[in-house]
């Protein structure tokens, strides 16, 4: 099991950051790929940003952007409209055969 699947099973969304050229890999790895360094883990830095949404039997989806590198799919909580280009928060994720993740609002950007 990868860091990455290790982390997200502890409810914290982790990032491999290159100690050598200090760039985030992202899809997830053991080694950067950008220049093959050793990578450190680290938490990720919020707020996300919105990039699509959408609507279906009572739930949205949507996927959210982190440090303009990162880039997820999950569900978003409560009762909003979210909208492209709004600022959103992690409020839980987990692992379970596959990455799962809820997003909640940053402050009333929804």
């Amino acid at each position: 099991m990868s860091v990455f699947e290790s982390e997200l099973k502890k409810g914290r969304f982790v990032v491999g950051e290159c100690s050598k050229c200090q760039k985030v890999t992202w899809p997830p790895n053991d080694f950067c790929s950008h220049c093959f360094g050793s990578l450190s883990w680290r938490g990720i830095k919020e707020p996300g940003i919105i990039v699509e949404c959408s609507s279906k039997d009572g739930r949205t989806f949507c996927i959210v952007e982190f440090e303009n590198t990162v880039r997820v799919m999950g569900t978003i909580s409560g009762n909003t409209e979210p909208k492209p280009g709004a600022q959103i928060r992690v409020i839980s994720c987990s692992f379970d055969d596959s990455p799962k993740f809820t997003f909640g609002p940053e402050k009333s950007d929804l």
